[in-house]
């Protein structure tokens, strides 16, 4: 039986009783938060449970081994925590009450697990589970990332490369083919003139300043609205869809390590729903909590709620109708996942041709209104008399 297997066969009672209060949670917490920038990443977070458990396995005290981690990992912010963790816990304080007051790395979830396996007296596989869960919640997340990231990344190289070419290129060429005696017309005419119209200073201001001004308004309308700026999202094809999925994957997981290690189903509901940023799904798990209050069955509140994906929650309610959560729901994370995977490696077979034969064109065009003229005027030079 697996290290997480066992947590959860031994645990489930200690973890239903371990759940900390959230306000009691953040009022225990010490120090400020640190700088976006500062913060250890969620990889350094999952390299640190791994390493712990191990050094917890072998039977370290845990200051010193807390000590030891602090002294090997690279972020800064995260190895000053550690090292407050340390003297707290040789101070007597448990290890789950330390980690608390660090809500910024060690969220209301992990610090349960961490204190049932404390109580459980299974500190190591505890850490191993974490870890196990935050590489999952990674490896959904970098699946969503390639989805949108690659065309972002071919479409912005393709109008960097355009925007080159019109600002330094364009000129230089339009001073030979004057040279020459080359007539501008047609597509040359349009070119040029697109040329001197994008150097001006007020435009090329604008063209970086719109874009910015685009980014944080839309940063800020996500963090005033979550739940319009995700409805917004899910009208976009494909970008709409592949959110909704992998924070479908978050969400199922979370649900399942809170529900097979016996926890209510409505503190689950609650507990999940942390672990997604999507508003038209957090919404969704907040009506679901209402109907489930109301004495519905969560299969009766699912088809209730309104933006959840058929497929889910028809698998959800069979999870529910048969009891067999701890079967069904780490399948339908993975299906999810798996779906994930498939979207990513059709959309790259789709836009990469479609981006760059785009590209192509484009830079073609630019160079035949370039050369065109600019040949036309030698070849008038070297036949002045035609």
């Amino acid at each position: 039986m697996s290290a997480s297997e066992q947590l959860k066969a031994k645990l489930s009672d200690q973890l239903k009783a371990s759940l900390p209060d959230e306000e009691a949670t953040k009022a225990e917490a010490t120090g400020s938060s640190p700088r976006f920038f500062d913060r250890a990443t969620r990889p350094e977070i999952a390299n640190f449970m791994r390493s712990f458990a191990v050094l917890v396995r072998a039977d370290y005290p845990l200051g010193k081994a807390l000590l030891l981690m602090a002294n090997t990992i690279i972020n800064k912010d995260l190895s000053q925590t550690l090292r407050r963790i340390s003297v707290q816990v040789e101070n007597g304080i448990p290890l789950s009450k330390a980690m608390a007051r660090s809500p910024w790395y060690f969220d209301s979830i992990t610090i349960a697990i961490i204190k049932a396996a404390e109580e459980g007296g299974q500190l190591d596989a505890g850490l191993d589970y974490l870890a196990e869960t935050i590489e999952t919640e990674l490896e959904v997340r970098e699946q969503a990332v390639q989805i949108l990231t690659y065309p972002l990344i071919v479409v912005g190289g393709a109008a960097a490369l355009v925007l080159g070419i019109m600002w330094f290129v364009a000129p230089t060429f339009e001073g030979f083919i004057s040279e020459v005696g080359g007539q501008t017309e047609g597509l040359s005419s349009f070119v040029f003139a697109l040329s001197a119209f994008m150097r001006n200073p007020i435009v090329a201001a604008l063209m970086v300043a719109v874009p910015v001004a685009a980014i944080v308004a839309t940063l800020r309308w996500k963090k005033r609205d979550p739940l319009g700026f995700h409805k917004a999202l899910g009208r976009v094809p494909l970008v709409g869809a592949v959110m909704m999925k992998a924070s479908l994957a978050r969400f199922t997981r979370m649900f399942y390590m809170m529900t097979t290690n016996g926890v209510g189903v409505l503190q689950s509901l609650d507990l999940a729903k942390g672990a997604v940023d999507n508003g038209v799904l957090q919404r969704a798990i907040a009506h679901m909590h209402g109907q489930i209050q109301e004495g519905k069955t969560m299969g009766m509140a699912l088809r209730d709620t309104k933006g959840l994906p058929s497929a889910f929650v028809e698998m959800m309610s069979l999870a529910e109708d048969t009891g067999r959560m701890d079967e069904l729901l780490p399948a339908l994370e993975d299906t999810l996942r798996k779906d994930l995977g498939r979207t990513a490696r059709r959309v790259t077979a789709i836009i990469e041709p479609v981006l760059t034969g785009t590209m192509g064109i484009v830079v073609l065009c630019v160079l035949l209104a370039f050369f065109v003229p600019y040949f036309e005027g030698i070849a008038n030079l070297s036949n002045p008399g035609m």
